[in-house]
């Protein structure tokens, strides 16, 4: 009886052990197999530019806002047609023709960055050597520049860097006060040129360096940013329109709300 009793003993110990073996191979095979997921709990919204009428405008000079040789920029976009054709992001700009700051999709369907600083000189110029196009779909556009470094200058496509052919690269001031005189327009330039035609979902701006997509987006997806948009950096940004449609306008960044031009509609997707 002793003896059936120590066996079976034996037999169980000799299994966990077994177990205990295994559970870091296990692990690591869980965790390899399934990566995080994406934030399924954000609820996030998509608004439709028609490309004729619609973009946002915000005339002076932004709330807090201050010059800098650093900025990052992050949006989700869909481009609904124009290819070959001018459309604009963000712009600050003196006054309708003394543009200081853009990011635009080209006629050639790369995405071009500029600024200028206060005597308006071109201090950044820069573009994407990929293209984005209407057939291109959903995609996370992100861009972090510091104009101090020449290795701190990217452009992202859902998280992938994308080479680029840089034109002007100088260590100066971006003037983004610019718009004291003029303004400040989401989708067209401050001229109301160049008007995006598709969708745009969680646009976020500001005038620090952050060389990281992953604080913005996972499995594809857009994530939390926070209500004021501040998770990414620890500070709220200058800009962060996340509303749905019918309230794009409002920015939970701190550089005040902007102004619906046209009749913005909800994206009939999203990212």
């Amino acid at each position: 009886m002793v003896k059936r009793l120590l066996i079976a003993f034996g037999a169980a110990l000799a299994l966990a052990l077994a177990a205990v073996a295994q559970a870091p191979f296990l692990a690591h095979r869980r965790t390899a197999s399934r990566p995080p997921p994406a934030d399924a709990a954000y609820d996030y919204a998509a608004t439709d530019l028609d490309g004729t009428s619609d973009y946002l405008s915000l005339p002076g000079d932004m709330a807090v806002v201050t010059d800098a040789k650093t900025f990052t920029f992050s949006c989700w976009v869909l481009f609904e047609g124009g290819d070959a054709t001018d459309m604009n992001f963000i712009n600050i700009s003196a006054s309708a023709g003394l543009n200081r700051f853009w990011i635009q999709k080209t006629t050639a369907n790369k995405i071009r960055v500029v600024g200028r600083n206060a005597a308006g000189a071109t201090i950044l110029d820069l573009l994407s050597d990929s293209t984005l196009t209407a057939a291109s779909g959903w995609t996370h556009l992100y861009v972090c520049i510091d104009l101090v470094d020449i290795a701190k200058r990217k452009i992202y496509f859902n998280g992938s860097s994308i080479s680029l052919t840089v034109s002007t690269y100088i260590n100066d001031t971006i003037d983004f006060t610019a718009g004291v005189g003029g303004g400040n327009n989401i989708g067209a330039l401050v001229s109301a040129a160049w008007k995006l035609n598709g969708c745009l979902s969680e646009v976020w701006w500001t005038n620090t360096y952050l060389d990281d997509t992953t604080k913005f987006a996972s499995g594809g997806k857009p994530i939390s940013l926070g209500a004021d948009g501040s998770l990414p950096t620890g500070t709220q940004p200058i800009i962060y329109l996340k509303d749905s449609s019918a309230t794009f306008e409002n920015n939970s960044g701190s550089g005040g709300d902007f102004t619906i031009n046209g009749a913005f509609t909800a994206c009939g997707t999203e990212p």
